[in-house]
């Protein structure tokens, strides 16, 4: 151990430059690391909540949700990020004269 210290104390730092070595790369850091979002699998109307962070939304009654929840969580949500699908139109026929 006692060569290791002669090695560290042999190098000259300059506590400025590590400062700053240090903050830049602690500032990338948070700047390229993002917040992790819940987890969610499904596009159905209804969530089951399986646990804190993770939903399935694949249910589209709320008694599939239950029947899937049971003894887990026992707890269905509404799908925030469900959208309807749009309503079909049908083509207007040619009126007759």
């Amino acid at each position: 151990m006692g060569t290791l210290h002669k090695f560290c104390s042999a190098i000259p730092i300059n506590p400025r430059r590590a400062l700053g070595f240090a903050l830049a790369t602690s500032l990338a850091n948070l700047a390229l690391t993002r917040e992790a979002p819940a987890q969610w699998l499904g596009y159905a109307p209804w969530c089951a909540v399986t646990n804190s962070v993770a939903l399935e939304c694949q249910y589209y009654s709320l008694a599939q949700c239950m029947a899937r929840a049971y003894g887990i969580s026992n707890a269905c949500s509404v799908n925030p990020w469900y959208v309807p699908p749009p309503p079909r139109v049908r083509p207007r026929r040619a009126s007759r004269r």
